[in-house]
C-alpha cells in the first residue's frame, strides 16, 4: 500500500494540550514505531525504520484521531492509524479486547502490504491503532485489499458486464486516504470474458471507498445528475460496501494553491450549475439549505471555546445569510483549484472529485474558490504580519460591489466570476456571494485547528478577521 497522498501540513502536537484535552494529545512518530512494533508488525516483516504524521483531525473533548506513514529498511511505506478516545466510545472499544481480528489482505497480494496485523485496543491509553486497510468505516477498503475477495466485489458493481476479475494479475493501489472518511484508488484489472476465457482484456479504473450511507448518496446523486462531458464516468456501485467504480481520468492536476487556470474553472463550473435540475430535487435542497441556515456553526465552537482569541474573533457567530436564496443548481461542493485538472490526451478541462455534488446555491462553488485564493494570500503573507489587514474589506468589494475593488480583491475573486459569466453562469446576488465567502472562511479557520496546523490559533483569528470583514452587515456575524 502507497502513502495517503494528503497536502503535507507542519502540526503542533501540543495544540490539544493547551486546549484543555491533554488526554488526547496526540502519539509522537517515534512512539507509534514503538506500539506497531510491539503489538502489529507481522513475523518476518523489513526492520521498522521509522514515521512520518501526516493526518490529524482533533474533535475538542470527544477525540483526536492521527495518521502516519510507516517506513520500512526495504523502501516500502504503510499507513497506520491511532485514534483517542473519551467517554463511552472509549470504554467500548475498550471491551472488545486487545485485538478485534478482520478479513485480511493474502500474504502476497500485489500492491497491498500485509505487514502488519489485525487492530489493537490499548484501553489504558484509550488508544485504537488499525492499518488503513482495516478501517471500520469503510469497508470496500477491507475487501478491495483482499486478493481473494476483490474479484467478487468488483464484479457485483456490475461495472464489466459478462467479464470476471483474473484475481492474481489484478492490482490495488492506495492513491489517497482519510481515515473513516474516504479512500482513493487505482485499479489495475485484468479480465476474462465468461463466454469465452480465452478472451482477456485489461483496464484501468478508480475506485472510491466510502462509509456506506456516503456511498449511497453519492450514487444517487451522481446518476440523478447525469453522465458529465468533463468528469469521470461512473461505471459500477455495491450499495452495501461503499465502493463506486468510476472512470479513470489520466490528468495533470495543479497545486491548490495556484489559479492561474481561473478561465477554465469558471467555465466548467458554469457547465456544472447548467444541467437539468428536477423539481423534486429542487425542493429538497431549499428544505436542506435552510434547515442548514437555522442550525447555525454551533457544531464548530469547540474548535474556537478553548482558545480566548478565537473566542473573540468567533464572537457572535451565526451562519445566518442574507436576503433570499437563489435557486439551487447541480453544485460541486468541493471546488478548490486541484479539482480542476487538465486531461492529457486531448488537453481538455476535467472537473475531479464528485463526492459532494448536490443541489445548491451556485454562490457556494464560486465562494469556496475565492475563499481559498484569500487564504493562499494570507498564507503566503505570513501569519501575524498584517495579513488581515484590508484583505477582508478588499474581497468585500470585489464580491459584493461595495465601492471600487482593488488590485487584491480583484485577483481573489474577479477573474473567476468573469469566466463564470463569460461561459453563460449567472452572476449570483453580490452579497450573498459575500456571505458565503465569509462562510467558507469560517470553515477553513475551523479546519486549520481540527488538523492541529502549526500556528492555527493565529491563523484561524486572521481568517476569522477576514470572514466578518467580508460578511454583509447582519450576516454570518450577529
Amino acid at each position: 500500500m502507497r502513502g495517503p497522498g494528503l497536502r503535507a501540513w507542519a502540526r503542533d502536537a501540543d495544540l490539544p494540550g493547551r486546549g484543555g484535552d491533554d488526554v488526547l494529545a496526540p502519539l509522537s512518530p517515534e512512539a507509534v514505531v514503538d506500539l506497531v512494533r510491539e503489538f502489529m508488525i507481522r513475523p518476518g516483516a523489513p526492520e521498522l525504520t521509522g514515521a512520518t504524521w501526516t493526518y490529524a483531525r482533533w474533535k475538542p473533548g470527544v477525540s483526536l484521531c492521527a495518521g502516519f506513514e510507516l517506513l520500512y529498511a526495504d523502501g516500502a511505506t504503510e499507513t497506520v492509524v491511532t485514534k483517542r478516545h473519551v467517554g463511552d466510545k472509549s470504554r467500548t472499544m475498550s471491551e472488545r479486547g486487545p485485538t478485534r481480528p478482520h478479513p485480511r489482505s493474502a500474504d502476497k497480494d500485489d500492491g497491498w502490504s500485509s505487514r502488519l496485523g489485525p487492530p489493537v485496543s490499548i484501553p489504558e491509553e484509550l488508544l485504537y491503532l488499525w492499518a488503513a486497510h482495516d478501517d471500520r468505516e469503510l469497508p470496500a477498503l477491507r475487501v478491495v485489499a483482499d486478493m481473494r475477495r476483490r474479484g467478487g466485489l468488483i464484479r457485483a458493481t456490475d461495472a464489466f458486464p459478462g467479464r470476471s476479475v483474473r484475481k492474481r494479475r489484478s492490482g490495488a493501489v492506495l492513491l489517497r486516504y482519510r481515515p473513516e472518511r474516504r479512500a482513493v484508488l487505482r485499479l489495475d484489472l485484468a479480465l476474462r470474458q465468461d463466454d469465452d476465457e480465452s478472451v482477456k482484456t485489461k483496464e484501468t479504473v478508480a475506485a472510491r471507498a466510502l462509509p456506506v450511507e456516503v456511498a449511497r448518496r453519492v450514487e444517487a446523486a451522481r446518476r440523478a445528475c447525469g453522465a458529465l462531458p468533463f468528469g469521470a464516468r461512473l461505471l459500477g456501485e455495491t450499495g452495501d460496501t461503499g465502493l463506486l467504480i468510476e472512470e479513470w481520468l489520466d490528468v495533470e492536476v495543479p497545486e491548490s494553491d495556484l489559479f492561474a487556470h481561473v478561465e477554465r474553472a469558471g467555465a466548467v463550473l458554469a457547465a456544472l450549475h447548467a444541467r437539468p435540475l428536477s423539481d423534486a430535487l429542487a425542493a429538497d435542497a431549499r428544505v436542506a439549505a435552510e434547515a442548514a441556515t437555522d442550525a447555525g456553526l454551533g457544531h464548530l465552537e469547540p474548535l474556537f471555546a478553548w482558545s480566548p482569541a478565537l473566542v473573540e474573533a468567533s464572537a457572535g457567530l451565526t451562519g445566518r445569510l442574507p436576503g433570499e436564496a437563489a435557486p439551487p443548481v447541480w453544485s460541486h461542493g468541493d471546488f478548490h483549484p486541484d479539482q480542476v485538472a487538465t486531461d492529457r490526451a486531448s488537453g481538455g478541462t476535467r472537473l475531479m472529485d464528485l463526492d459532494e455534488l448536490a443541489p445548491r446555491e451556485a454562490a457556494v462553488d464560486l465562494a469556496s474558490w475565492i475563499a481559498d485564493h484569500v487564504v493562499a494570500r494570507l498564507v503566503g503573507r505570513g501569519v501575524g504580519e498584517g495579513v488581515g489587514e484590508g484583505v477582508g474589506e478588499a474581497v468585500g468589494q470585489a464580491v459584493g460591489q461595495r465601492g471600487a475593488p482593488d488590485a487584491d480583491a480583484g485577483e481573489a475573486a474577479g477573474p473567476l466570476l468573469d469566466a463564470y459569466r463569460a461561459a453563460g453562469g449567472a452572476a449570483p446576488d453580490p452579497d450573498r456571494l459575500a456571505a458565503h465567502v465569509a462562510l467558507h472562511l469560517v470553515h477553513r479557520a475551523a479546519g486549520a485547528v481540527r488538523r492541529l496546523e502549526e500556528g492555527a490559533e493565529e491563523r484561524a483569528a486572521a481568517l476569522l478577521a477576514v470572514a466578518r470583514a467580508v460578511a454583509p452587515a447582519g450576516s454570518v456575524f450577529a
